[in-house]
């Protein structure tokens, strides 16, 4: 038993092996010495009762029994994961709806589409979207109109460079502020 105890002492990553050695001993309780005294640091004695439990771990089990640190994580994994319900959520109808005007808006425009420096024409620029949408879609990320605009539409996902817009006639803009524009005036009423 001398050697299980100091085993624990010298090799921690063994305590668990350990603690269940000393359960096997019979013995009904025992001292932990943990606090130092002196140079070679003397521990001082410290009864545990559970000999079948490792260190840093509680001695009480059963139901309705849980550690500050576990109760902390289980709030804060339930926190995060109602926030994330909440904010995940499918496009309306309607935002589908505006987003497939916004896409047939730029293939029909002729217009080009510049992404990472390079100039592309209206159907491949809206093939790219559309893959980019597919992949926001799928991972919920596109609840509204303003929120394809936003993270698919603007700027490249891997370079953040910004994509502009090109129509004959008119200089270059962002492509963010092309698009809106496009959106306020399909949602506004006729007349």
């Amino acid at each position: 038993m001398t050697n299980v105890i100091a085993r624990l002492f010298t090799n921690p990553g063994q305590n668990a092996e350990g603690w269940s050695e000393l359960a096997g001993a019979g013995r009904a309780k025992w001292i932990v010495r943990q606090s130092c005294h002196s140079a070679d640091r003397v521990p001082v004695a410290r009864d545990r009762t559970r000999l079948d439990t490792p260190p840093g771990r509680s001695f009480r089990s059963g139901p309705g029994i849980l550690s500050a640190r576990v109760k902390a994580a289980v709030t804060a994994f339930l926190w995060l994961s109602c926030c994330g319900v909440a904010m995940a959520q499918e496009p309306s109808a309607v935002a589908k709806r505006e987003i497939s005007h916004l896409f047939h808006y730029l293939e029909q425009s002729g217009c080009e589409f510049q992404r990472n420096g390079t100039w592309h024409g209206a159907g491949k620029a809206a093939g790219h979207l559309k893959k980019k949408y597919v992949y926001l879609l799928a991972k919920e990320l596109v609840p509204t109109t303003e929120a394809f605009i936003e993270r698919a539409a603007s700027k490249s996902s891997l370079t953040g460079r910004t994509y502009r817009v090109r129509c004959a006639g008119s200089p270059a803009m962002e492509s963010r502020v092309w698009f809106a524009a496009e959106l306020l005036r399909t949602r506004k009423p006729p007349g």
